[in-house]
């Protein structure tokens, strides 16, 4: 695929083709390849190839450095943001969108889909944010596009458009990460409301990664029934639309296990657990968050399954992985904290003692110290510092996505 100017020789045949002067159908031609490059960084994603995408995303930064070229930039901008937060870096991604947005809005255009684009970036953003565990921001930034996605497509009799629906789903991610779990049901229950009579595939997608994040807000209303029936039904759908492997159908599956867990059935959670873990260790290693969070919560799984040293390896190694990511400040904190559970129940006070308040400090960071975590936190470091018995089954449930 060819980035840089074509050859001669190909400029030649164009032009004749297109009954063209070669000087008239060098830009025309030049166009094309951009184009058909962009399409080749997205047939890479698509098909989950992160670092086929991310080097040809490199290579067009450099190559394309000429003012024509700055829509076309801007969109391998987006992609390359998006596989730096694949691969695990979101502070890297959030700070390369930031850069699109923000280059975005200096481009004056009547073009429709330039707008759309925005949108596109803007989503991309919020995503960014939630990987990193700015979860104010987040919540905050998903309400107003969400707000201002609603104000255009109602107008235009569009309620089920792919963007405001999109909207809508990353504001209940963003409403369940800050424990607003009524108001998570209903931002997922209106996406599957407005697309449960649509046929097509991509509205039966939407429909299930609606039906999906609607299970984990009602198991957190206290119907952990209800939301095993939903997830049981909706995660094998996911995996026949999407895959096995795609990291939206091993998420729902995730949240299955802790409902199972919630249903006093932490063998099976374990079980489905270590399944989940060891697809995202094959598929994005270790390091990866949705590899140590998966991990973390596998180590509660077995804590509560009776197999203290399997938890506490586990436990440790999630913590250590989390630890390495320093930006991913509310990660490390639950991993910390899950990590203190397992040794309040192996009676080590002091260990659980220093991860508590460690989780406390990454809490107040990113979610703010009136959030229920950071409040759960700091009441079992009162009951440990006073000698009173802590609670060594309050866990944190890390999801990243």
């Amino acid at each position: 695929m060819a980035i840089m100017d074509t050859p001669q020789t190909h400029l030649a045949e164009f032009a004749v083709r297109q009954n063209l002067t070669e000087q008239e159908a060098r830009p025309t031609l030049h166009q094309n390849s951009r184009a058909n490059t962009l399409a080749t960084i997205a047939d890479h994603m698509h098909e989950g190839d992160i670092t086929a995408a991310r080097q040809l995303a490199e290579a067009c930064l450099v190559a394309w450095n000429s003012p024509e070229a700055q829509q076309d930039t801007l969109t391998v901008l987006w992609h390359h943001g998006n596989t730096s937060r694949e691969l695990g870096d979101a502070e890297a991604a959030l700070q390369t969108h930031v850069s699109a947005i923000e280059q975005h809005a200096t481009i004056e255009t009547n073009d429709t889909n330039w707008h759309t684009f925005g949108t596109a970036l803007e989503q991309a953003r919020l995503l960014d944010l939630k990987m990193a565990g700015k979860q104010v921001e987040a919540l905050h930034r998903s309400s107003l596009l969400a707000d201002k996605l609603e104000l255009t497509y109602l107008h235009s009799n569009t309620p089920n458009h792919p963007h405001l629906s999109s909207a809508r789903l990353q504001l209940s991610d963003s409403q369940y990460r800050m424990m607003a779990f009524r108001d998570a049901y209903n931002s997922s229950e209106e996406v599957a409301s407005q697309h449960e009579q649509q046929d097509d595939d991509a509205s039966h997608l939407t429909l299930l990664l609606a039906r999906a994040k609607m299970a984990r807000a009602q198991r957190e209303l206290l119907d952990p029934i209800g939301a095993q029936a939903l997830l049981a039904e909706t995660a094998p759908q996911l995996a026949k639309l999407l895959g096995n492997d795609h990291p939206e159908t091993l998420l729902a599956f995730s949240d299955l296990a802790t409902t199972e867990r919630a249903l006093g059935s932490p063998q099976d959670a374990s079980e489905l657990r270590m399944h989940i873990y060891n697809r995202f260790r094959e598929l994005y290693g270790e390091s990866h968050p949705y590899t140590f969070s998966t991990q973390s919560n596998l180590a509660i799984d077995l804590h509560r399954a009776g197999d203290e040293m399997s938890a506490l390896a586990h436990g440790v190694s999630a913590y250590e992985y989390a630890k390495k990511s320093p930006r991913l400040s509310s990660h490390t904190g639950m991993a910390a904290a899950n990590l203190a559970a397992v040794q309040l129940l192996r009676s080590n006070r002091p260990q659980a003692l220093t991860l508590l308040m460690e989780a406390g400090m990454h809490f107040e960071e990113t979610l703010g110290h009136k959030h229920p975590s950071t409040s759960d936190v700091y009441r079992q470091v009162n009951a440990i510092q006073r000698g009173l018995v802590a609670d060594p089954n309050l866990d944190f449930e890390l999801r990243v996505a």
